[in-house]
């Protein structure tokens, strides 16, 4: 792997959102009236995520192997922690295939009581702060809210595990720590200790996803579980989604 080939991923990555603005940007646009989705929109979205994986897979080895500079992956299964977090941020497409992961996994309930106790957590904190719509006020209320040490609520405490995880959105997937776990602890004193790293997508795929936005003709909270509930009542009214043949 070579900085080529990681290139040449994030064009794949690009060329799939343009695919889907381009030839489905109609159907994406109607999904609040209409409800449905031709199924070829549910391959190309798994497609991307599946690619974006592919591309944070690449990126720690050829960092790795090439550059040197980074530590082993901590991460390992029965590791929450960075679950106890609120992404800021998610994209309309995101907000899209998660709700389809809500309606797979959960038809009947949804998830919705637990979406809608985090949000009222989550208001009523930027409430305080006095939500100023810049960064930094955004980032004070999610720091803010992490230190509550309230689970996800696609989080199973039980197991630990994620119920969405192949639905999950690109901040989850992007997130690795290279240390030891207890540094990720949003309570941890130490904070300069944790080795969490965020593989961000290059500027390009951002204004593809920028641009596949651009055709859902509504406004969504950024906010990860305020924007999935308005999706989710007001975008599909609680129904799932047609995938049309």
């Amino acid at each position: 792997m070579d900085e080529w080939e990681l290139e040449r991923l994030q064009e794949k990555l690009v060329n799939v959102l343009m695919k889907l603005r381009n030839t489905y940007g109609g159907a994406l646009s109607t999904l609040h009236i209409k409800r449905s989705l031709p199924i070829e929109v549910k391959r190309l979205i798994t497609k991307f995520f599946n690619l974006f994986d592919e591309s944070c897979r690449a990126y720690i080895a050829y960092r790795h192997r090439v550059l040197g500079d980074l530590d082993k992956v901590r991460c390992k299964i029965g590791c929450s922690f960075c679950c106890y977090q609120i992404p800021y941020g998610a994209s309309y497409l995101e907000y899209l295939y998660l709700y389809h992961g809500i309606t797979e996994v959960a038809p009947g309930r949804l998830f919705l009581p637990a979406l809608l106790d985090r949000n009222e957590v989550l208001s009523l904190i930027v409430y305080d702060l006095g939500e100023t719509g810049n960064r930094s006020s955004y980032t004070e209320a999610l720091i803010s809210y992490s230190k509550r040490m309230i689970p996800c609520p696609f989080l199973d405490k039980r197991s630990a595990l994620c119920l969405l995880y192949f639905f999950r959105p690109l901040s989850c997937r992007m997130h690795v720590s290279f240390a030891p776990p207890r540094f990720c602890d949003p309570l941890n004193h130490e904070p300069w200790r944790c080795g969490g790293v965020n593989i961000e997508p290059s500027d390009m795929l951002k204004e593809a996803l920028n641009r596949v936005d651009e055709v859902f003709p509504y406004s969504l909270s950024r906010f990860l579980t305020i924007g999935v509930v308005e999706f989710m009542v007001n975008i599909m009214g609680c129904r799932p989604i047609r995938w049309e043949m």
